[in-house]
């Protein structure tokens, strides 16, 4: 009886995400999760805004994990619009996925002040 192994060697390949539909500028934060549905460890990822690369500060928390990565934008404003790609590499190859981030802009009310 001959016994067989077989490993598979892939590159990643990233689920679809996407942000949510109804942002605007009194969102506290917004969070994006890129997951796997497949890749052999070891895996880099790496978050972009309109093709520039994005690493943690003032208002953005990144965390890399095994198999997926979390981006959060915290305190939203109209500079955060733009396409976030998740790219994810390891020594068999790259995927990325972006999506793009609208902020809705918020009514504005009037007020008028009356004199009596």
């Amino acid at each position: 009886m001959l016994n067989s192994l077989f490993c598979f060697l892939d590159s990643p390949k990233i689920k679809a995400f996407s942000f949510p539909s109804d942002i605007d500028t009194s969102t506290p934060f917004v969070s994006a999760s890129c997951v796997l549905s497949k890749g052999t460890k070891p895996i880099s990822f790496e978050w972009l805004k309109n093709g520039r690369s994005l690493s943690n500060g003032n208002r953005l928390a990144i965390r890399h994990e095994d198999q997926f990565t979390i981006l959060e934008i915290r305190n939203i404003n109209a500079s955060d619009v733009g396409n976030y790609t998740c790219l994810a590499t390891n020594t068999f190859g790259s995927d990325k996925y972006t999506s793009l981030l609208v902020i809705k802009c918020k009514q504005q009310s009037n007020y008028f002040k009356v004199n009596y």
